[in-house]
């Protein structure tokens, strides 16, 4: 969900956005499409280019609303009323919610994990209800009425020529996942950090915990996946197991 003042109520809020307060060009974002980016690179250098360092440094006039890490959680930087200096002309920084996606250095067409992935298809249907449209990408060059863009793509309003993203976004995924697609997905994840194996079905938003390798074994012949349990950070188990509405 996005509070009224647009904030993600499930994203990691930085507590200081430091410059990045005041490379903006209001505060007024309609919010009528998303913009994934390439960050083509990591936390350090975004949050030295981006936040520590001032607008009148030639180098550093960017901002974004927030970071896609490959698998913690979603930091939101500024609020979706920032109007911020992220896809490169007026109409796609006035009206676009921009988000930087880490990884993409080298290779630049990186793939995203599984996590970043899910960050995706969460923020765009938050953003797609908050604001009440269709998630669309444009049909052709010249279509300016889609919600969903890339950062190369903005040339049509008036934006510089780009490679970013570097075809790193899996349209096609994201897209079968917004349309319901998800709801079929399973896997089975191991809790990081405890002293004897917890595993844990996820479906979906769904997250069940498997009381023993029996169960581990029938939950992955229902759903014809692997029964070895997939490793996750500590954070992005936290994610998962706050979005299915668990307390573990």
């Amino acid at each position: 969900m996005i509070t009224p003042d647009g904030w993600l109520t499930w994203a990691e809020r930085w507590p200081n956005p430091g410059f990045a307060s005041r490379k903006v060009d209001g505060w007024h974002n309609t919010g009528r499409m998303y913009l994934p980016h390439s960050a083509v690179g990591y936390w350090g250098g975004f949050k030295g280019r981006l936040m520590d360092r001032p607008e009148t440094d030639p180098t550093a006039r960017a901002s974004v609303h927030g970071w896609i890490p490959y698998e913690d959680n979603v930091i939101q930087i500024l609020p979706f009323t920032a109007e911020c200096w992220s896809s490169g002309s007026p109409y796609p920084n006035r009206n676009g919610i921009a988000f930087e996606t880490e990884g993409g250095y080298k290779p630049e067409n990186e793939p995203l994990t599984e996590t970043q992935i899910e960050h995706h298809v969460h923020i765009i249907r938050d953003l797609a209800e908050w604001k009440q449209w269709a998630p669309r990408r444009p049909v052709n060059g010249v279509d300016k009425t889609a919600t969903l863009y890339e950062h190369r793509e903005c040339t049509r309003f008036g934006s510089l020529p780009t490679a970013c993203p570097s075809d790193r976004i899996p349209w096609a995924e994201i897209l079968r996942r917004l349309q319901g697609g998800e709801d079929d997905m399973a896997t089975i994840i191991s809790r990081p950090g405890t002293n004897f194996p917890q595993n844990y079905l996820v479906v979906g938003k769904a997250m069940e915990f498997l009381e023993s390798r029996e169960q581990r074994e029938l939950a992955a012949e229902a759903y014809g996946i692997s029964a070895e349990p997939r490793a996750v950070s500590q954070a992005a188990f936290d994610w998962l197991a706050k979005r299915a509405g668990l307390s573990v």
